[in-house]
């Protein structure tokens, strides 16, 4: 039986204490900010499969979750949640790794360890709570694959996405004991997709994956400069520009795709901020010189105009 929360009918001032103590209840131990101030609201539905707890939620805004050490003395949960993000953006902080979700991508995290997740868009996500010893019993090595992107357009990923998606059917099955049975078959056909994940980041050699890193840095380091390019950034690194293609596409992105988002990730996250009383501003110190090519690509990715995000 499917169980919805909502914050319709919610005070808009008592609206995030309500929505944390939803995030609370359902998930596990959690401190929510909200990043803008502008009008929220957000659902959450939920169902069991199983031993297994899903949820699709939405939320109309940007929005953080942090897990931090105080939280495990009031609540010693150490289940994993699996999230599949439907629509928008996220980064998920655990353990020292960062994952960066876009639209379709996954990501395993653990309550027993402190985590962050930031989505910066408004957002919508499809989650599975599991149970620890479900988990490692399948997957011994669970915890080396939190705050890591499965992502969505790889082979290993699409199955994963679609067993997820077409999960919120298997609570229509006639019997507890059917709905057991799917929700282990589930089960072991996600754990199969991230350990095969796994094996398959472990494949990459070392050394492409600090070169990678390395590039990152820079780009991000250098948002600023609108004459950046992948030339410019070969001849930084001393590599070719064939090399840093097929360095991205381990990734599964373009360089050029991958600098255009932190672009955008980083504009959107100063408007955010009220660090820029003017558009222009945010979009020149984000590297962007075509305003009219900004503002539609920003509001392309996150949904709203980047004016209406100008703290006033």
């Amino acid at each position: 039986m499917a169980v919805t929360q909502s914050t319709t009918h919610v005070n808009a001032k008592e609206r995030l204490a309500f929505w944390q103590d939803v995030a609370c209840q359902t998930y596990v131990r959690v401190e929510c900010g909200l990043i803008s101030d502008h009008s929220f609201s957000a659902q959450l539905v939920q169902t069991d499969i199983g031993n297994l707890k899903f949820t699709d939620h939405r939320c109309s805004t940007p929005m953080q979750y942090k897990r931090l050490a105080q939280g495990f003395r009031e609540d010693s949960c150490s289940d994993f949640q699996l999230m599949l993000l439907e629509s928008g953006h996220v980064h998920v902080t655990q353990q020292g790794r960062q994952a960066v979700l876009g639209a379709g991508d996954m990501v395993l995290y653990e309550a027993s360890q402190p985590f962050a997740l930031d989505f910066t868009t408004p957002h919508k996500a499809l989650n599975f709570k599991i149970p620890h010893h479900l988990m490692s019993s399948r997957l011994a090595q669970a915890s080396d694959l939190t705050a890591i992107t499965l992502r969505g357009n790889t082979a290993i990923g699409q199955m994963a996405a679609a067993a997820i998606r077409h999960s919120r059917r298997l609570p229509e099955l006639p019997t507890s004991a059917a709905q057991n049975r799917a929700g282990s078959a589930l089960l072991d056909m996600l754990t199969t997709a991230m350990d095969m994940e796994l094996n398959h980041q472990q494949e990459v050699p070392t050394r492409h994956q600090h070169v990678l890193a390395t590039i990152k840095q820079y780009m991000i380091a250098n948002l600023d400069d609108a004459e950046m390019n992948i030339e410019r950034i070969a001849r930084k690194h001393n590599v070719t520009c064939r090399t840093i293609n097929r360095l991205f596409a381990l990734d599964g992105t373009t360089a050029i795709r991958w600098l255009w988002q932190q672009r955008l990730n980083a504009s959107h996250k100063a408007l955010c901020e009220g660090r820029f009383k003017q558009v222009t501003d945010a979009a020149l110190n984000c590297g962007f010189s075509d305003f009219s090519h900004f503002s539609r690509a920003f509001k392309k990715a996150f949904g709203v105009c980047p004016h209406t995000l100008i703290q006033r």
